[in-house]
């Protein structure tokens, strides 16, 4: 007996919006090459239709508008580096917002510095980007507006890329779009071992999984008159890193004597890829590269007995004191 399966193709891309039109959507679109689902949202919610008049006793109320907060989260996405890195640098820039660029000057690629913002910008002065999710029925994607990235996770596993799974907030959003193309891929490779390596203290760690969890904190700006959000508005940034580490004599002397002493250590990824690997080019034939500096604090974690393999997660809170960096070194001259 045959059968016969149907189903469509769905996709997501992304992409900066134009410096003087935040809400406006762009033109630079960059494929979100993933497996997995979005829970992207309009946060649409139906009007309180309590009564306008109060009775006996009580206060006039107001009818209140109903909600309308877009937003929600992309699935993970590999890390990947081409001759430019676009996709990355621009998503790296909707999280932090605050970027230097050191110019190559053509012999050897532009250096890339993120770092977080730490003060609130004027409301057109954020770097906002859409996203566009095909549902694959025509005429009826939808569209998000305005937005900046709210949370941003970076996860590595044994055998697996390192990923970015980011969480946005949006000030608009339409559905019922009509869009045309899906946007520019990524043509290079992914980071993970041996290209992928990490270090705590300057000497390299082996784990067997980790994960970074950066929270801009942003706040819902809302009024009476607007039904969603009027602007962003920064909250306070926080970070989180949690390493499964196997048992070994130095986990003792690199984290637990570092808890006791109430010293902050230094965490650094670092990512390489030739150009041959990546499928790019890059200036001057330079290695491309990506490096994540953290200055963490050891989290009280407990040793306990168990049977298996001796895996152990080591909680390590970020300190903004001194400010975290993204690092990357491309041949992209502009992030417009």
């Amino acid at each position: 007996m045959s059968s016969t399966h149907a189903g469509f193709e769905t996709w997501i891309r992304f992409g900066p919006e134009p410096a003087a039109g935040i809400g406006t959507a762009g033109t630079l679109w960059h494929t979100w090459d993933s497996e997995g689902g979005d829970s992207l949202s309009m946060g649409e919610a139906p009007i309180d239709r309590a009564s306008v008049y109060g009775g006996r006793g009580k206060r006039t109320g107001n009818l209140r508008r109903g909600g309308f907060l877009p937003g929600g989260g992309l699935p993970a996405a590999p890390f990947c580096m081409d001759g430019s890195s676009l996709a990355m640098l621009r998503l790296l820039r909707m999280f932090f917002q605050r970027v230097t660029q050191v110019s190559g000057g053509g012999s050897i690629p532009d250096l890339w510095t993120f770092n977080p913002l730490g003060t609130n910008p004027d409301a057109g002065s954020w770097f906002t980007g859409c996203v566009q999710v095909m549902p694959g029925v025509a005429a009826s994607a939808r569209s998000y507006l305005g937005g900046v990235v709210d949370t941003l996770n970076f996860h590595w596993e044994t055998g697996q890329p390192l990923t970015l799974t980011p969480t946005w907030k949006f000030l608009s959003g339409a559905t019922n779009v009509t869009v045309t193309g899906n946007g520019t891929p990524c043509t290079g490779g992914f980071l993970q071992p041996p290209n992928l390596s990490l270090s705590w203290q300057g000497q390299a760690i082996y784990p067997v999984s980790l994960d970074i969890d950066l929270a801009n904190g942003l706040y819902d700006v809302q009024s009476s008159s607007v039904r969603g959000r009027r602007t962003h508005v920064l909250g306070n940034f926080t970070g989180g890193v949690n390493l499964n580490l196997w048992r070994d004599d130095s986990q003792g002397s690199y984290f637990e004597n570092l808890f006791a002493a109430e010293t902050v250590g230094t965490l650094i990824m670092t990512g390489t890829a030739s150009a041959q690997a990546n499928g790019g080019t890059v200036t001057g034939g330079t290695v491309q590269s990506m490096v994540t500096t953290m200055y963490c604090r050891v989290m009280p974690y407990d040793w306990n007995s168990k049977d298996g393999e001796l895996v152990d997660t080591v909680p390590l809170q970020v300190m903004t004191d001194t400010d975290m960096s993204v690092l990357v070194r491309s041949s992209a001259t502009s992030l417009a």
